[in-house]
């Protein structure tokens, strides 16, 4: 009998839900991937092997990670409209709703989520830096939208990231972008940097960089100024959240081969 997802409206919304976070974190997969070629890294991950001493995460066998940001809580119970998730210590953020969703900072918890037939539960860990591009119909198309280079602080207002990029067809590996992102925020006083250790791919200077978004607790305010690369942003550019406990500088234009010295306070 025919399958495809559009034949029952509940399956093509669930379909287009998963398969257009899957296409946004195409950058941060395929980085995934070039890791477990080039050092043997995993792409997915049991809990355990981000978590190595917590004892409760070597049990979870119904939730898994890609790489070392994102964890995915299915449900695998038919008829189920509900999950209960497993959070290791640390802060969690939907990445639906770019927000922080569950505080575990101060220990580990187990929380059940309301999972409708048609959603997924897909969080970000607190202290990654993930870089994503925009759902589109394929990837030759994906690849070029802009670029927002998502950050979820951990407790202590830090995050780490990385970019690897080429012409996605290559076998040699031997022309290629490589960058390291790193942010922080000490005493409301925030900043986000991107190094460029390796640009032999020219075809990279075709991406931008279009967003920065950072997320964290109340304890992020409202920034009153930010510059970047040494030019102060516009108020337009520096969008802050109060429910969200975001902020997000748009509309930057910034060459993805471009080093990145954004600080803001």
């Amino acid at each position: 009998a025919p399958q495809e997802l559009y034949l029952w409206d509940s399956v093509t919304e669930a379909a287009k839900s998963a398969l257009g976070m899957r296409y946004q974190m195409l950058p941060y997969m395929y980085t995934l991937f070039y890791q477990a070629n080039s050092a043997g890294a995993t792409v997915a991950r049991a809990l355990w092997m981000n978590y190595p001493t917590d004892n409760t995460a070597l049990t979870i066998d119904s939730q898994f990670m890609l790489g070392s940001a994102v964890l995915v809580s299915p449900v695998i119970t038919q008829g189920a409209t509900s999950v209960d998730a497993y959070f290791p210590q640390g802060l969690w953020y939907s990445f639906q709703d770019r927000s922080l969703a569950i505080d575990a900072s101060a220990a580990s918890v187990m929380r059940t989520l309301d999972t409708p037939l048609t959603s997924v539960n897909v969080h970000v860990a607190g202290g990654n830096i993930m870089p994503l591009q925009e759902s589109a119909m394929t990837t030759t198309a994906g690849r070029k939208t802009p670029f927002t280079l998502l950050t979820a602080l951990c407790p202590g207002g830090k995050a780490y990231g990385s970019l690897f990029w080429d012409d996605g067809e290559q076998v040699s590996l031997s022309e290629y972008l490589s960058v390291s992102y790193s942010a922080e925020i000490v005493d409301g006083a925030g900043s986000f940097t991107g190094v460029v250790s390796s640009n032999s791919y020219a075809g990279a200077e075709q991406n931008i960089v279009q967003t920065i978004t950072v997320m964290w607790t109340s304890a992020l305010t409202a920034p009153t100024s930010a510059t970047l690369n040494n030019n102060a942003l516009t108020s337009a550019q520096i969008v802050f959240s109060d429910d969200k406990n975001s902020v997000s500088f748009i509309n930057l234009n910034l060459k993805l081969t471009d080093s990145i010295n954004l600080t803001w306070k």
